[in-house]
């Protein structure tokens, strides 16, 4: 009985630890570090929904070429800050002084976006949005969500090690006993 404790807390353990790694390495990616020509970002209103709902990870893709058209889904805003993008949906595509204009608008929303974008203006395209993942890394971008993504792993990998301390010394314990 005491084996098949022993191998179900190992399992736990396991698949807690890979949950946590998973979780560190989805902060990581959407802390604004471009992959492969990849962003990661958390949607954080409802203005795209239904086809983006609140607290969904977004995938956007980077467009070397800057080929948008009507109907694209583009992520825009400045770069310094994380916080202030905006992904929406291109309504309209003009062409102004040589150069394209893009009027986007939120699927939710009544009106178009106030302001006009250009080319630059666009640090990519939609790709894939995964429901719900967002509100966890959201909280792991958090004080309390960083600490428990470095605590929890450590306090887990610090109690296999004592265990396995103590089950050392009772071997030696015992191999001297007799």
């Amino acid at each position: 009985m005491k084996k098949k404790r022993s191998l179900i807390a190992k399992a736990v353990e396991t698949a807690l630890l890979f949950t946590i790694l998973i979780l560190g390495l989805l902060v990581i990616l959407s802390e604004r570090k471009e992959i492969l020509g990849y962003k990661f970002l958390v949607v954080r209103s409802g203005s795209m929904e239904p086809a983006m709902k609140t607290g969904s990870l977004l995938l956007i893709k980077s467009n070397e070429n800057n080929e948008y058209q009507e109907g694209d889904i583009v992520t825009f805003g400045p770069v310094s800050d994380a916080k202030m993008l905006i992904t929406h949906r291109i309504s309209k595509v003009e062409g102004k002084n040589g150069e394209l204009v893009y009027t986007t608008k939120g699927d939710a929303n009544d009106g178009p976006d106030p302001r006009k974008l250009r080319e630059e203006q666009i640090l990519g395209k939609f790709f894939l949005a995964i429901p719900l993942i967002g509100y966890v890394v959201g909280f792991t971008q958090t004080p309390l969500g960083v600490t428990l993504l470095i605590v929890i792993p450590a306090t887990i990998l610090i109690y296999n090690e004592i265990l396995n301390i103590k089950k050392e010394i009772k071997k030696r314990f015992l191999k001297k006993k007799e």
